[in-house]
């Protein structure tokens, strides 16, 4: 090791030299006191491990093996024990070789150097010792670094589950909260649509019972003067009233109907849905064909009045929007299950109008089908046209049949 490589170093390390010879401790500490080191001698092991603790920690230790009490073999394995990083040398003219071999594979012992020295050997093997030790304290620090970070990194970690944690079970209540808003916005919602269906037929019944009666009395009392009416200008004006009540009639039916269809409560939903097609088709003008097979039982009359109010809404929607000229509507049952679907070979529906907030028309069919526990949808075909479709479990719905 030459004089400048060590005038470089930031610092003076330790070195401890024990030999039981003080001409070779006076003769090394003479050589080494040219260079930036902190030289330190003892005449035995024992004095040795009193400086190491009063002194250290120590970058290099330099022992000779022939000494007496405890050679130095076992100084520097008690060295090895107490300060593994330390660096460590036998410098003596005999040694066992068996023994120091084991030494050196053990960890006991880095380095050989044979009495007499080479003043450059010695050197060159301190400067290799000493690098080592800067390698061990840099790679300790780098560790020792690592292990801050990933405690810091852990603490973080931690940190950040707990926020996760914290935020899920936030979010786990609020969509349990927004989970049971929504259900109940969904019984409410069920709620007033079977009070509307109420209102509806007892005002339909009132206009019956009321209006459309006392306009049929009418019909009869004119229908009574015209045989007797004094002149034709009197006959011709009864005939006149006559056709205003007719008329009045028709439009009354037509309100009752849209009200609440007598036949959907006196001869259940097939023949509603038949009378409606019908209806539909004659006033039009469009091709409407209705496929029915459902079995002969009653459904439940939420499920009836369901299927009926989404094919009225589906027809209506077809007549302002499609421009088409075919209709088909079916409804069938497979065990279980009540299906629904209107077709027609119109223009079809665009994906963003079908997701609109707006088409309150088809939000209003979703919304009775999912109330009485049914799946809705509405496609476009590929041989063009629109599709809606509706599923129903009939299971869960027989309680509420008649």
């Amino acid at each position: 090791m030459n004089r400048a490589s060590v005038n470089q170093k930031s610092y003076n390390p330790c070195i401890l030299i024990v030999d039981d010879d003080s001409s070779v401790l006076k003769s090394i500490e003479r050589f080494l006191h040219a260079y930036p080191l902190q030289i330190f001698t003892a005449s035995a092991a024992a004095e040795g491990i009193e400086i190491l603790h009063a002194n250290g920690p120590f970058q290099v230790v330099i022992s000779d093996y022939l000494m007496p009490i405890t050679n130095g073999d076992q100084f520097l394995g008690e060295v090895a024990r107490t300060w593994p990083d330390s660096r460590r040398v036998i410098l003596s003219a005999y040694a066992d070789r068996k023994i120091l071999l084991s030494a050196i594979n053990e960890g006991r012992v880095h380095r050989y150097v044979t009495k007499p020295w080479d003043d450059h050997e010695l050197l060159t093997v301190i400067q290799e010792l000493l690098e080592e030790y800067r390698t061990i304290e840099a790679t300790r620090s780098e560790v020792q670094e690592i292990a801050r970070k990933n405690q810091m990194l852990a603490l973080t970690n931690q940190q950040l589950e707990n926020l996760v944690n914290d935020r899920t079970a936030d979010l786990v209540v609020h969509q349990k909260q927004l989970q049971d808003t929504n259900q109940r916005l969904r019984q409410l919602s069920g709620h007033m649509e079977e009070l509307r269906e109420q209102e509806r037929r007892a005002i339909a019944r009132e206009i019956h019972d009321e209006l459309a009666q006392s306009l049929s009395a009418i019909k009869l009392e004119i229908s009574n003067l015209l045989p007797v009416a004094a002149n034709q200008a009197l006959r011709q004006r009864l005939l006149e009233v006559k056709h205003q009540v007719d008329h009045t009639l028709e439009t009354v039916q037509r309100i009752l109907s849209a009200l609440r269809p007598q036949v959907l409560d006196e001869l259940g939903l097939e023949a509603a849905l038949e009378w409606l097609v019908n209806d539909f088709s004659r006033r039009s003008g469009i091709d409407a064909t209705l496929l029915c097979s459902l079995d002969s039982a009653p459904l439940p009359v939420t499920l009836s009045t369901c299927l009926f109010r989404i094919t009225q809404e589906a027809l209506t929607n077809i007549l302002r929007h499609a421009g088409a000229t075919q209709i088909t509507v079916r409804a069938w049952q497979e065990e279980d299950q009540i299906h629904l679907s209107i077709k027609d070979n119109g223009t079809g529906i665009a994906a963003e109008r079908r997701n609109a907030g707006d088409s309150f028309g088809l939000l209003g069919m979703e919304e009775r089908a999912s109330l009485c526990g049914g799946h809705f949808m509405i496609t476009c075909p590929p041989e063009g046209g629109t599709l809606v479709a509706a599923d129903f479990p009939l299971i869960s719905l027989l309680e509420d049949a008649p």
